[in-house]
């Protein structure tokens, strides 16, 4: 229960951090008012007192590595960086959907193409953990069709397509939920399409309560 509040005043943080986020790259305020506002932020990061976790120490309230993140800059519920995406299991892979801000912007009125990839890499590298692979990724590839819209609603696809040895294949690809070729007989226009080579990695491996280092080589989180 004291797990479960937590994780409800982690997600309510991150859901007003990310609000101000927002708000700070989208205002025109005046420089008085910006000011003022950083006086207060300031005054507000100093009650995010106590200890601190370690770089390498799991939170308490994830589920790693085939769960819930919640400090992910993907997925995170926790995270101001975050969209974040929810994520949906499919037969082959996962289903996340999401809307980017202005705060991901890269050319006007359109993603970052860090964040395509950011986004793919995310979802691709959790299919595997859930596949029964998880490792790291070591190389990823990215097609750009079409830019990707902010402030519209986003789907991610990735697929498990096969194994080899001890990698993983998998495929992705971003698109609009909107896409007006969607429908039975018709193929969504794919924005981002992710494709890589594969090849073996250390996978991270428990050392303590929270605390992990890397393994002996096991298996690549290959993207493509």
């Amino acid at each position: 229960m004291e797990l479960d509040h937590r994780k409800a005043a982690i997600t309510r943080l991150g859901s007003e951090l990310r609000t101000l986020v927002e708000a700070t790259v989208r205002t025109a305020a005046t420089p008085d008012t910006l000011h003022r506002v950083a006086d207060a932020v300031r005054e507000v990061t100093a009650l995010l007192t106590g200890r601190r976790r370690a770089r390498t120490e799991i939170p308490e309230v994830d589920e790693f590595p085939t769960g819930v993140r919640i400090y992910s800059p993907v997925t995170g519920a926790g995270s101001p960086l975050a969209p974040p995406v929810s994520v949906t299991s499919t037969a082959d892979g996962l289903m996340g959907r999401c809307v980017l801000g202005i705060a991901h912007e890269g050319p006007p009125g359109y993603g970052h193409g860090g964040m395509s990839a950011m986004l793919l890499d995310e979802l691709m590298g959790r299919a595997c953990a859930i596949h029964g692979s998880p490792g790291l990724t070591v190389s990823l590839q990215l097609r750009y069709h079409g830019p990707v819209p902010l402030e519209t609603p986003l789907r991610i696809v990735v697929r498990v397509s096969g194994t080899d040895d001890r990698k993983t294949h998998v495929t992705g690809s971003i698109t609009t939920e909107a896409d007006p070729r969607h429908g039975p007989g018709h193929r969504r226009r794919r924005l981002r399409r992710a494709r890589s080579t594969p090849c073996p990695h250390a996978v991270p491996q428990p050392v303590g309560p929270g605390r992990w280092r890397s393994g002996q080589p096991r298996c690549a989180v290959s993207t493509g």
